[in-house]
Order: C-alpha cells, then structure tokens, then sequence
C-alpha cells in the first residue's frame, strides 16, 4: 500500500509540474498578496493600495502574510519566479497526499477508502489546475490537512505534547486562513463527542490556544506597533462582508449586477454593459468612499462591517433571498461561475461535481452509524458553509475542503467493491434440490 501510495504522490507531482510549464503563467499583479509581494521586493514595505483606491496612502496589512511571504521568496530567490511559485504549489499539493491519506485511514478504518481519497485528490482537475494562479488555494489545502491530522493524532495521544503541536499547526493556519481560529472550537467538541473528558479538554485548550498565541505574537506585535491597537492578522474582513452584503452584489466576489451598482453610484449604465461585471474599484458607501484615502486602516474596516449590517437590518427580505443565493453558490454553483479562469473548464467541472455528489451523499449516509467519529468533517463543512455564505462565496473557497469529500466517496466505492462480489456469489451458488416433503 505505501509503494501504491508513493506512486499515486510521484505521478501528482508529475502531472503538476507539466501543468506548470504547460501553461502561461499569470503576472505577480493577479491578487492583493502578489501585489504586496512585489511592493515587497520594491522596497515599499508590506503594502496594498486597495485596488487602486489608495495610492498614497495604502493599507498595511489587509490581508494575512503567509502566503505573501512565500511570494516574496519566490521573487527574490528565482529569476523564473511565476514558475518557481507554480512549482511550490505543485509540492503543497503533493505533501497533501499523505496527510489525506493518514486522515482517511484513521477515519474509515481502510486502507483502501484511504487510498481511494488520496487518489482522487491527486487527479482532481480543479486542485490541479489552480496551481497555476498565485493563490492561497493549495496552502490552505495542506494547511488544512496538518490540522485535520494532528487532530486526529491528539486524540489519539491526548497529551500536552501534541495539544502544543496543535497550537503550533494553527497558529501557522492563522496567518493564511484566519477564519481557521474557529476551528479550536470544533477541535474540542469533537474530542468530546469522542469521549475526551472535559478536564482534559481544559488543558488542551489552554495549551492550543498558548501555542498559537506565540506564533501570532510577531505579526501583531508588527500591526499594534503601526496602530497602537491589537489587530487580529488581517483588515480585509470587513471588505469581505461588504461585497457579499449589499443590494447589488451577486454574494460572489467582486462581481456584481450591474443596473444595480449603477443606480448605487448614481450612473446611467452604459449601452453594451453586461447584465453582470467584476468591479476591483468596488462601489462602497458614500460616506466611505469620500473618505477612502484619510481614514484609517482599521476604521475602514470596521466601518465596512456596520455598512454590511446596516443593508441587512435594512432590507430582512431581500438579505435573507441574498443569504439562500450565496448558500446555493458554495454547495452548488455561484451566480456567473466561468467568468474568469474556469471559464474554458467550467462545463466539465459541473459534470465531474455533479457526478461526485452521489457517491458522496451515500458515503454521509453509510457514516450516520459512526457519527460521532465523522463529525469532525460534518462540522468542517457545516462552518466553511455558513462562514462563506455570512461573507461572500468564491468556488475555490469550496475546494479547500473538497478532498474530505472525497473520504466519504471513498466509503461508498469500498462499500459497493464488498457488497457486489457478495451479490454475485450469491446469485452463482446452486439451489438445494427441491424435496417432495414424502418420507
């Protein structure tokens, strides 16, 4: 099974690596972290103009830094440094084989549900073609599964040790997803599901969260220096809320409906406007929008969460509609999907998710009896779903955690190769005779 499983990570790799130097890759201008990333290299510190928005003034530290700091080694390190970054991604998705491989096993009990999850994660197109765009995607996918699996081994151990490489592992996940810090929350009541007494519980939290305290520590000592207040990892939280809670959003991205952002801004649409746009320079409020270039940084980003709550407490009816729209977008497909860089694989990436949402479904029904132990994925999909439909949906939000989809297909294929060659077997074995019941 390892000589199997090695195969199954070189050929991931293998594949990834084609894809990389197949492929045209984007300029180091394609997402806030690139950008700051290249200010980075330029001497102009870890800054973000705001799409544009802030030129003289930009934002310091709007989005987490992990994912910024391995740009800027790709930048400095390599002259190729687009490829050289593909090829980081190529070896993140690769490290995630394993880590799926060891969650599945523990999970399901099977080797060979695990290898089947492993598999089907190495060769799912989206997971492959992805790499070739400077995003947080892969890294987030394996930082998930270090978290998924030093879980599992905490329960396992349940001893501080562990509990402070947990702490380590989130802390770490922190400063690229930091919506990640929820996920202590489902660590614990997993472990209690689990039968993990609530004393123990209080010491691992504490270690947990100690732990992950002292990775934070630098980047915000870093932001509480620049505005003397503690600032957790990131201000584009309230960015995100805004563009998913407004009344002319399509609750995806920066795209947006256009006769409504129009009438928002106060312009006449122009003849030839597609019915829906991506807007960078996204439309804000009135009294933001004067504003943009003196308020500061963290005020900005509370005051686009109270203009996000001010449009839900406004308009109930029409949030609740936009809240349904959002929740379809992450567990089916979003408003405009194909627009950007899926749009030439898009059509067979519906067949291909469409397809996997059966075996999936029974793979969840086949797991009820344990539901307990498979909780940990229930509620790791339960949170990314109301999370991302509270904020805004992307579609490669939903990938991070599609391999774990692929645990619960692979309980359905293992349990389909037992049952049929039973049914056959069955049906082969000959009748006894039929007896006249004479004596």
């Amino acid at each position: 099974m390892r000589l199997v499983l090695l195969t199954v990570m070189l050929l991931a790799l293998l594949i990834r690596i084609y894809v990389v130097y197949s492929y045209e890759m984007p300029a180091f201008t394609y997402g806030e972290n690139s950008h700051i990333a290249v200010n980075l290299v330029e001497g102009k510190g870890y800054t973000y103009s705001l799409y544009g928005l802030r030129p003289e003034s930009p934002l310091q530290f709007f989005v987490p830094p992990l994912y910024t700091w391995i740009v800027w080694l790709c930048l400095v390190a390599f002259r190729d440094a687009p490829h050289a970054l593909g090829v980081v991604h190529a070896v993140f998705g690769t490290i995630t084989l394993p880590l799926l491989f060891y969650i599945a096993h523990k999970l399901t009990n099977s080797k060979i549900s695990a290898l089947i999850a492993a598999a089907c994660t190495a060769f799912y197109p989206p997971l492959i073609l992805s790499i070739i765009r400077p995003q947080t995607l892969t890294l987030n996918v394996l930082l998930i599964a270090l978290l998924l699996a030093v879980s599992v081994k905490l329960y396992e151990r349940r001893n501080l040790l562990w509990s402070a490489g947990f702490g380590l592992v989130l802390g770490m996940a922190l400063h690229s997803r930091p919506m990640l810090l929820i996920y202590v929350f489902i660590l614990i009541a997993w472990l209690y599901l689990n039968g993990v007494t609530a004393k123990k519980l209080l010491k691992i939290g504490f270690v947990v969260m100690m732990s992950a305290i002292t990775v934070s520590i630098p980047w915000t000592a870093r932001n509480y220096r620049i505005h003397q207040r503690i600032v957790f990892m990131a201000t584009n939280g309230g960015f995100n809320f805004w563009t998913g809670n407004n009344s002319f959003t399509t609750g995806s991205g920066h795209e947006v409906y256009t006769d409504g952002a129009y009438a928002f801004l106060g312009h006449e649409v122009k003849q030839g406007e597609p019915p829906i746009q991506e807007m960078h320079r996204y439309p804000l409020p009135v009294d933001i929008a004067e504003r943009i270039t003196t308020i500061s940084e963290v005020e900005l980003d509370h005051q686009l969460y109270v203009a996000g709550f001010e449009y839900i407490r406004e308009h109930p009816a029409e949030w609740l509609h936009l809240m349904w729209v959002k929740f379809g977008g992450f567990v089916w497909f979003r408003t405009n999907i194909g627009s950007r860089y899926e749009e030439s694989w898009t059509l067979y990436y519906k067949y291909l998710y469409a397809a996997l949402l059966v075996p999936f479904v029974i793979g969840v029904a086949l797991s009820i009896s344990k539901w307990r132990w498979y909780s940990l994925l229930y509620m790791l999909f339960g949170y990314y779903t109301v999370f991302y439909t509270v904020f805004h949906v992307q579609t490669r939000y939903r990938w991070e955690i599609e391999p774990y989809v692929f645990v619960f297909v692979a309980l359905t294929v293992t349990a389909a190769m037992k049952a049929i060659p039973g049914a056959m077997h069955s049906r082969m074995r000959p009748k006894a005779p039929k007896t006249s019941g004479v004596a």
